[in-house]
């Protein structure tokens, strides 16, 4: 997921929005939006994704 956050943020100056990363994770990787959702936070608790904005992701 973190690859996944990582090429959307090149599309947009501002960072990967929350809501592609949903529609991407869901429907091109197949994966439930709450398996998507604890891949987030859990990406965000190890400090490897951050929200620069409200609704975008950035990798570190």
């Amino acid at each position: 997921m973190k690859q996944l956050i990582a090429d959307l943020e090149v599309e947009y100056d501002e960072g990967a929005p929350v809501a592609e990363y949903y529609t991407v994770a869901t429907e091109t990787h197949g994966l439930p939006k709450p398996l998507a959702t604890y891949e987030l936070e859990r990406l965000k608790q190890r400090g490897e994704v951050y929200e620069p904005s409200p609704d975008h992701l950035r990798t570190t």
